[in-house]
């Protein structure tokens, strides 16, 4: 029988003493390097740049969405709960990187 996503082994990433899911961040991570991604992703931004929500509650963004040439590294990643990745969407503020790839909010309207 094939199994369910429910029934499959969770691969876990364990940074500072915290044992975070790294797939739940990035679905896609299934390799080896994905997971390395995901570990330096969940290790540069400890969660939600925005609010701080913790890993488990966030998603890889893509700052230069991949359909428009932005790479899928961490380079071009940052963290989001789904709140402020909805926010974001809506123009609520922007996010670049600063030179030494570290991901800046710049709030374009008021508070939500």
């Amino acid at each position: 029988t094939e199994q369910t996503r429910e029934d499959r082994p969770r691969r876990h990433v364990v940074i500072a003493g915290l044992r975070l899911s790294a797939l739940r961040v990035l679905p896609a991570a299934r390799s080896e390097g994905g997971r390395r991604e995901a570990a330096a992703l969940i290790a540069r931004d400890r969660g939600c740049i925005r609010c701080g929500r913790t890993p488990r509650h966030c998603h890889a963004h893509h700052i230069i969405h991949w359909k428009d040439g932005g790479r899928t590294d961490l380079s071009n990643l940052a963290l989001l709960c789904s709140r402020c990745h909805n926010d974001l969407h809506h123009g609520r503020y922007t996010i670049t990187m600063d030179t030494h790839t570290i991901p800046v909010i710049t709030h374009t309207r008021g508070p939500p």
